[in-house]
């Protein structure tokens, strides 16, 4: 970015002085102070600071919006394919980022699902779940002839002090049918008596809540889209940067026989081991060369080609080799460029791409 001041603790550790415990997260998640901003979801859905931009009362809202979208439209998405028309409503796959707000706002949205009578799916032992995990398992269940859809609770890249939550309708991809979600979601963070919930321990106890796996599933249907044979030749390293995708690669490692090498490895809530980006923010953006100077060196060190890198929910990447950090839209290029040479994937069809400009 052109004529950008970059803060002076760009690249550096983060601090302790800068980082937000569980309870001070708690606090301003049930106890929002002052006039709470409205619900504005992007096609990543709502994003916030918690407190004021990201309560429980959000969380609570939005979902009871969703739920009206999907009972009065069979879907809170923008397809509703012809032959699940006449399928009954099937359960919400529920996935969240490692952020101590996301196990707040998981247990808040379950709630009002399940208030309304609506079934949800949650990863198995409350682990993070990345977000092509969730649309995984929307397809695979689509597939199968059952009406469901999904939601994550995070705010993908954004620092520790914001929060988020999205959709993903039948289709799997990110909910694009954003309008009605705001503007049923602002009438009942207005009239929040109006928003039906259940205490979540009643609603394990009516099954309504169920514990699936995610993980297995996803990484043993990677064999039969990535050549993991050819890959598993290589040793390479990656960093989950702290976030969802922690244990997934060491799954790949298990399952396909992968070389993979697991760099910080560990969920961080706070994100104490992240660094700064550009402008002082501890955003986990993995194509920024100041958020991975938290690796810094340990390509070298461990005598790899390559590592790569996942944001918070693992729906971007970076990564570092030789030449230093990578650019995606190039990387994707080559990806590209490999479908159709060598996956008979036709270059006439092309390829889309959104374009950011934040």
């Amino acid at each position: 970015m052109p004529n950008r001041q970059i803060h002076p603790l760009a690249g550096q550790k983060a601090r302790p002085e800068d980082l937000f415990t569980k309870e001070q997260i708690t606090a301003w998640y049930i106890n929002p102070q002052g006039e709470l901003k409205p619900i504005k979801n992007g096609t990543s859905g709502h994003r916030g600071p918690i407190g004021q931009g990201f309560s429980e009362k959000h969380v609570a809202a939005m979902t009871q919006a969703l739920v009206d979208l999907r009972t009065e439209h069979g879907t809170f998405g923008p397809i509703l394919p012809e032959n699940l028309e006449e399928k009954p409503l099937g359960p919400v796959v529920m996935g969240k980022d490692v952020r101590f707000a996301s196990d707040l706002a998981q247990q808040t949205a379950t709630e009002v699902f399940t208030g309304n009578g609506m079934k949800v799916l949650i990863p198995r032992g409350g682990r993070s779940t990345p977000t092509p995990v969730v649309s995984h398992a929307i397809l695979t269940r689509v597939a199968r002839g059952e009406k469901v859809e999904g939601v994550i609770i995070t705010a993908s890249h954004n620092p520790p002090e914001d929060a988020g939550y999205k959709s993903n309708g039948l289709d799997g991809g990110p909910n694009t049918n954003t309008r009605p979600i705001d503007e049923k979601g602002n009438y009942y963070l207005a009239h929040l008596e109006k928003i039906k919930q259940l205490p979540y321990q009643r609603a394990l106890e009516k099954g309504l809540v169920k514990e699936i796996d995610l993980l297995t599933p996803y990484v043993r249907d990677l064999g039969g889209v990535v050549d993991l044979d050819l890959i598993k030749k290589e040793r390479f390293a990656v960093t989950p940067l702290g976030g969802s995708a922690n244990g997934y690669y060491e799954t790949v490692n298990e399952m396909h026989g992968t070389q993979i090498e697991v760099v910080l490895p560990e969920p961080d809530p706070a994100s104490s081991n992240r660094t700064y980006d550009w402008d002082g923010k501890l955003r986990g953006d993995p194509s920024s060369r100041y958020v991975m100077m938290a690796v810094a060196g340990m390509r070298e060190s461990l005598r790899v080609p390559f590592i790569g890198a996942n944001d918070n929910d693992a729906d971007r990447f970076g990564g570092e080799d030789g030449t230093g950090i990578l650019n995606p839209n190039h990387v994707l290029c080559v990806l590209f460029d490999y479908l159709a040479a060598h996956r008979n994937f036709p270059a006439s069809m092309g390829v889309g791409r959104t374009i950011g400009t934040t």
